[in-house]
């Protein structure tokens, strides 16, 4: 088994837990939360806010992230 394949099926493992689950709804939760202009009373703040929302959103794709691993990966 590759490096690439250990990692592929640990993601895998790892989107099938309840622990995922509940990191999924809190992130859009965030996600929500922080999008919304009247959380925002500073342009430092909206910067923070848009990278926070960047950062919750990379990680509610790692499921299709790692679907993309293994299609290369096959062909």
């Amino acid at each position: 088994m590759t490096d690439d394949e250990r990692y592929c099926d640990d993601m895998r493992e790892l989107f099938m837990s309840r622990g995922w689950s509940h990191i999924v709804e809190e992130l859009e939760e965030f996600i929500e939360g922080a999008s919304g202009i009247d959380s925002v009373s500073t342009l430092e703040q909206l910067h923070f806010n848009k990278g926070a929302v960047s950062v919750a959103e990379g990680i509610l794709r790692l499921p299709a992230d790692i679907e993309s691993i293994e299609a290369e990966d096959v062909h």
